[in-house]
């Protein structure tokens, strides 16, 4: 059995596990938990449960992931562009110029 850290000024908030405890400032109380307690758990002030994310936290979680895909793809997108028009006969030279920048920093990651 190990202990809980809580953090009783916060809604009970796990912070910390310890295997035997230490004096802690106002607001903070350990309280013996089983193994399997995590952060994502919750305490009532009496016992723990997992927390269950409610449909709207699942959905903004599934919305933050969607933004950070699109990122991704329109970094790749951008990139792409950039490359095809550089390589045209008629490209702007500073456009060209960029290009080779990047050509030239992505070597520098290798």
């Amino acid at each position: 059995m190990k202990k809980a850290l809580i953090n009783t000024l916060d809604n009970n908030k796990i912070v910390d596990f310890h295997d035997a405890g230490f004096e802690v400032a106002h607001g903070l109380q350990w309280v013996d938990c089983a193994d399997d307690v995590t952060h994502e758990h919750l305490y009532d002030g009496v016992n723990f449960a997992p927390y269950i994310k409610t449909q709207a936290e699942l959905n903004a979680e599934n919305k933050e992931q969607a933004v950070a895909d699109l990122l991704l793809i329109d970094a790749g997108s951008i990139r792409a562009l950039r490359e095809y028009i550089a390589s045209q006969p008629d490209a702007p030279q500073w456009l060209k110029d960029k290009d080779a920048a990047a050509v030239l920093a992505r070597s520098k990651l290798k």
